[in-house]
């Protein structure tokens, strides 16, 4: 049965990340920029309901 390329490519990818220091700040950076920018979202909607 041969390997699944996305698997392989993920594989990769996090090798590659697990490896470089930039990499992982980048990677964090990203992840918290989208953490605040949904933490962002759901606070405008609850604004939203208590109309």
């Amino acid at each position: 049965m041969p390997a699944d390329p996305k698997h392989t490519l993920s594989e990769t990818v996090i090798n590659r990340i697990l490896q470089d220091p930039l990499l992982q700040q980048q990677l964090c950076d990203r992840v918290y920029e989208l953490l605040q920018a949904e933490l962002r979202q759901q606070s405008e909607r609850s604004r939203g309901y208590g109309r």
